[in-house]
C-alpha cells in the first residue's frame, strides 16, 4: 500500500493566540483584525509573490533574519516540466478536465484556439459548426463552459459580455451598470447612471471604484499581456510518485524561513511591535504551509485514480474539504486561490479541482449537472424526448437534489429546446 512521505518541516502548529483575544478591550481587537488580516493575505499569495512579501516584511524589521532549508527537491522531476506554457495550455489543461466527450474537447481546442489577443472569442460559430461538422448549438454549449474557466469572462465575445460573466449577480449594481450603462461608464456620463439608476453621486462613485478594483477590464490584465509571450509557471504545491509512494512537496525553496535575531531582542529600546510582528509572520508563513499541506493530502486521497491514469477527475467541493481539514470554508477558499498545482499529469490551477458549487449550500456542482442533463437528452428516444419532469427524475436518480425550475434553467442554458420541439 502507499503511503504519503512529506517533505516539510516538523514546526509546532500555529497557536490560537489570534483568536483566543477576541473579547478583550477595544483597541486589543483592532490591532488583532489587522494581523488576522495579514494572515489572510499571507495564505492567499502564491508562493512567488509571498516571497515579494516577505522581502518587504524584511526591510520594514531589523529583527528578522532568514534562513534557507536544505534543497531536496528532486530536481529531475520538476526540470521535466519546467517548460514555459502560454495561457492556450492553461486553458487546454482546464478544457482536459471539464470535457470528457471527444467531441466537446475537439470544439473547446477549436475555440480556444481561435481567441484573439484580448481573450475575446468573435469567430463564426457557423464556420466551425461546418468545420467540424457538429451543430450550432453543441458549439454554444462549449463556449458558455468555456467562459467559466479561470481566468472568468474568458471567450467573450466582448468587454462588456466579460465583465457580466464576472459579476455573474444580475441583482448586483455592478451589473445592472455594465448592462444598461455600459458606453455611459466608458464616456464618464455619471450624471445619466446616477439619474436613471437613482443613486448618489457620492455612492456611486464609490460602485465604480470597487468595479475597477475588483473586476479585470480585459482579460489581458490577467493573462494576456501578450499572446506570443510565453510565462514561467511557479507551483505551489507539487505531487508526485516515486517507485510506490507518493510524495508532496510544499514547493517554496524561494521563500526564506523566518528567525527572530536575538541580538535585537533584547534590546530594551526596541519597539515591542517589531518582536509581535515577527513573531506573527513566522506563524502565518508556518500555518500556510500546513494548510497547503492538508490540501494536498486530501487531493492524493480523493484524486488517486486521476493521479494514476490521467482521468476520472472528480470535482471536489469546499464545504467537505474544509469540514475534512477543520477549517473555515474561505480559509480554503483563500488558499487554492492563485496557485498552481504540479501533478504527473502537468500543470493545474489548484482551484480547477474546486468547480463552484452549483447551488449556495448543496453539494451539486454545475457542470456536473450540466454535462448529465445534456448526456441525458442526446441519449433519448427522440420519438419520445424527456419532459422536464421526467428529466428531474433522472437527475434526481443520480443524486443530485434539484428544482423542475433550475432544470427548466439549465436546459434553456444548453440552448436545448423544450420536449415538445425536440419530438421528432
Amino acid at each position: 500500500m502507499a503511503y504519503f512521505r512529506i517533505y516539510f518541516k516538523n514546526f509546532e502548529v500555529m497557536d490560537k493566540e489570534i483568536c483566543t483575544n477576541l473579547n478583550i478591550e477595544m483597541k486589543n481587537k483592532l490591532v488583532l483584525s489587522l494581523l488576522l488580516q495579514k494572515s489572510l493575505k499571507i495564505l492567499e499569495l502564491p508562493t512567488l509573490e509571498l516571497k515579494e512579501y516577505i522581502q518587504k516584511e524584511i526591510e520594514e524589521n531589523p529583527i528578522i533574519d532568514l534562513f534557507y532549508p536544505k534543497k531536496h527537491r528532486n530536481i529531475n522531476f520538476l526540470s521535466s516540466f519546467e517548460k514555459k506554457l502560454s495561457i492556450y495550455d492553461l486553458l487546454l489543461n482546464q478544457a482536459g478536465l471539464i470535457f470528457k466527450d471527444k467531441i466537446d474537447l475537439l470544439i473547446s481546442k477549436n475555440i480556444i484556439g481561435n481567441l484573439d489577443e484580448n481573450g475575446f472569442f468573435n469567430e463564426s460559430i457557423n464556420e466551425i459548426a461546418k468545420t467540424l461538422n457538429v451543430t450550432k448549438r453543441k458549439i454554444a454549449t462549449v463556449l458558455k463552459i468555456i467562459k467559466t474557466f479561470d481566468p472568468i469572462g474568458i471567450a467573450a465575445k466582448d468587454l462588456k459580455e466579460s465583465l457580466l460573466i464576472q459579476i455573474q449577480d444580475p441583482q448586483k449594481i455592478e451589473y445592472k451598470i455594465i448592462e444598461n450603462h455600459f458606453d455611459d461608464l466608458l464616456n464618464n456620463r455619471i450624471k445619466t447612471i446616477e439619474k436613471n439608476l437613482k443613486i448618489k453621486k457620492s455612492e456611486l462613485k464609490k460602485i465604480i471604484s470597487i468595479l475597477f478594483k475588483k473586476y479585470s477590464f480585459s482579460p489581458r490584465k490577467d493573462c494576456f499581456s501578450n499572446l506570443e509571450q510565453i510565462n514561467q509557471i511557479y507551483p505551489d504545491i507539487i505531487i508526485k510518485k516515486e517507485n510506490k509512494n507518493w510524495v508532496v512537496e510544499i514547493n517554496d525553496d524561494e521563500i526564506a524561513y523566518i528567525k527572530i535575531n536575538k541580538k535585537y531582542k533584547n534590546l530594551k529600546n526596541l519597539s515591542k511591535n517589531y518582536i509581535k510582528n515577527a513573531k506573527h509572520l513566522q506563524k502565518s508563513i508556518i500555518n500556510r504551509r500546513k494548510t497547503l499541506l492538508g490540501l494536498s493530502f486530501y487531493i492524493i486521497k480523493n484524486q488517486m485514480e486521476f493521479l494514476k491514469n490521467n482521468k476520472n477527475l472528480k470535482a471536489l467541493n469546499l464545504e467537505n474539504v474544509a469540514k475534512d481539514l477543520n477549517l473555515h470554508r474561505s480559509t480554503v477558499s483563500r488558499a487554492i486561490k492563485n496557485k498552481y498545482i504540479l501533478t504527473p499529469n502537468g500543470f493545474f490551477l489548484l482551484k480547477a479541482f474546486f468547480p463552484k458549487p452549483f447551488v449556495k449550500d448543496e453539494n451539486i456542482l454545475k457542470n456536473d449537472v450540466l454535462f448529465l442533463l445534456k448526456s441525458i437528452i442526446e441519449t433519448e428516444d427522440k420519438s419520445k424526448p424527456f419532459s422536464d419532469l421526467e428529466l428531474l427524475k433522472k437527475i434526481k436518480e443520480k443524486g443530485f437534489s434539484l428544482s423542475r425550475r433550475t432544470i427548466n434553467k439549465y436546459r434553456k442554458e444548453l440552448y436545448i429546446s423544450s420536449s415538445y420541439k425536440r419530438k421528432i
